[in-house]
């Protein structure tokens, strides 16, 4: 983050923040941030990483449809995945990586909609996004934009992270300068899209409470 800055809206992340990512159950050996995830699963399956990871970025920008992103999933499976699993078994494992709410921390961004914008960024697509509306749902009772001002999906955006553009897009109805806001990522990489945008940076330890990350920019008493 900029020293000595100063901030009148935000924008959060999701995954690795709110809700916690485990690209490990995927199968996945060693470190590996969850951005990467599933090119890391297509190196040790068959399908080259490279055509995975950009049938993986195209989903989240929502310029393949359901089928073909399941149809390059069950390659990047392997053969005993092809023509023997429906595609409800390859969503959920999928889905599998997502992890439990930060619930204490949405419960703050709540409590500061009054005095400041919050913004809602993510990089996803389409299987991630039922199966996390879904289970906010049921744990909160109340839907997920109920607890920000704005959600923006790159799947729904039709760009992702960390394209400039993008962040320029989320903030484009407040009337505020770029550097009047703040993006806070877990991954360094989506923050450089951010800086480049102009807007102010804070990066997250991934699947650490959001809790810590405010009461290090002030926002909690």
């Amino acid at each position: 983050m900029n020293s000595n800055s100063t901030f009148k809206g935000i924008v959060w992340d999701l995954g690795g923040l709110f809700i916690q990512v485990f690209p490990e159950r995927l199968g996945i050996q060693g470190p590996v941030s969850p951005n990467d995830a599933q090119a890391e699963l297509s190196k040790q399956t068959g399908l080259s990483r490279e055509k995975f990871e950009l049938m993986h970025h195209q989903f989240e920008c929502g310029l393949v449809s359901e089928e073909e992103f399941d149809s390059a999933f069950a390659q990047a499976l392997g053969k005993d995945w092809i023509g023997t699993h429906r595609s409800d078994d390859r969503k959920q494992l999928w889905n599998s990586v997502l992890g439990p709410w930060q619930i204490e921390s949405v419960h703050c961004v709540q409590t500061m909609l009054s005095e400041l914008p919050n913004i809602l960024l993510s990089n996803t697509n389409q299987w991630h996004q039922e199966a996390f509306e879904a289970s906010f749902l049921q744990q909160f009772a109340k839907p997920l934009n109920a607890y920000f001002n704005r959600i923006f999906y790159s799947h729904r955006c039709g760009i992702r992270k960390p394209n400039p553009s993008l962040y320029l897009h989320a903030i484009q109805t407040w009337g505020m300068e770029p550097s009047d806001w703040i993006m806070i990522d877990d991954n360094p990489i989506n923050l450089e899209g951010a800086a480049e945008a102009g807007l102010q940076t804070c990066l997250h330890p991934s699947n650490t409470s959001p809790i810590e990350t405010m009461s290090r920019l002030g926002l909690l008493p």
